[in-house]
């Protein structure tokens, strides 16, 4: 009976112990987050997700493609190796961050705090982007992510989107404006 017992509560509290997720832009849930080179990623401290406050990140090989990290705050983060390719890392602070051979490709880094990333050589920055009234503030290490730095790695300096209307929103405010009443002449 003990032995039976035992089992139980072992194999629950195996189950209890889950993996860590990340969440994508598009709001789908990656659980458990995947490795490169195929399988579960060992990573299982807390889950990768917007306004997330995490230290000591050991992500080293991870598929994080469009993870949606906005307002994290990630401090030791070693994201090595790994794909951040479409990642939202608008308004991140990353704080001694390593992002050494990563694919930051077409990853919004808008707002951000770079200043104390501290290596991010061969790492993959084409089509990375941000908007000019929210400029990233960069990492001065090493040669630095100066403006001739970023124009040779493909980032790019977007102007700000303004707000347009959508078709449906314009189309209800012109069948407004026509069943308005209008004087007549006499």
């Amino acid at each position: 009976m003990h032995r039976i017992t035992l089992t139980i509560i072992l194999l629950l509290s195996a189950t209890c112990a889950d993996a860590a997720w990340y969440q994508k832009t598009d709001g789908t849930i990656v659980d458990p987050i995947q490795s490169l080179s195929g399988g579960d990623h060992a990573y299982s401290k807390g889950n990768l997700e917007p306004s997330a406050v995490l230290e000591h990140l050991v992500l080293t090989g991870a598929d994080l493609s469009d993870a949606d990290l906005s307002d994290a705050h990630l401090t030791w983060a070693y994201i090595e190796s790994a794909d951040l390719s479409g990642a939202d890392l608008s308004g991140a602070t990353v704080i001694f961050g390593f992002f050494t051979n990563t694919d930051l490709s077409g990853a919004n880094l808008s707002g951000s705090d770079l200043t104390k990333v501290l290596a991010y050589n061969n790492a993959t920055w084409t089509g990375a982007f941000y908007y000019t009234d929210n400029e990233p503030a960069w990492s001065s290490y090493g040669s630095g992510m100066d403006a001739a730095w970023r124009a040779s790695e493909g980032i790019l300096a977007l102007a700000p989107t303004s707000a347009v209307p959508e078709p449906s929103t314009l189309l209800l405010a012109l069948f407004g404006l026509a069943l308005v009443p209008r004087k007549r002449r006499r």
